[in-house]
């Protein structure tokens, strides 16, 4: 079942030196499973928002914190979470749905983007 970006409310971001967010299709799908994620573990998703603030990537974030950075194109397909005690946090995925395999860990990055939000980081 796919998702509607529109259906789910997600709003993207454009300010500041951010670029134009140009993503593929599979990165939209990934947002959206990201989004869902959190939201299956019972938490508001209001204050996420995709940005691209390298060309390299996009930011899935609770400004100014990264929760997770992705890439899916067909040359390079991963998810970083910048916190991660495993190198450099990266992840190489096949599919969008292969992130379900390790979504603690990204609820856990979204819990810490929270906190550096109301602790004012």
């Amino acid at each position: 079942e796919k998702m509607e970006l529109k259906e789910i409310g997600i709003e993207f971001a454009h300010h500041g030196e951010e670029r134009e967010l140009n993503a593929t299709e599979k990165e939209l799908e990934l947002f959206a499973l990201i989004i869902k994620v959190i939201e299956d573990y019972g938490q508001k998703t209001d204050d996420i928002v995709l940005t691209r603030n390298s060309g390299n990537y996009l930011s899935v974030k609770i400004p100014p914190s990264d929760i997770a950075r992705i890439k899916y194109t067909d040359r390079a397909k991963w998810i970083q979470l910048p916190y991660s005690a495993k190198e450099s946090g990266k992840r190489y995925i096949d599919e969008p749905e292969d992130i379900l395999s390790f979504k603690d860990d990204i609820v856990a990055h979204y819990y810490l983007a929270m906190a550096n939000k109301l602790l004012g980081y």
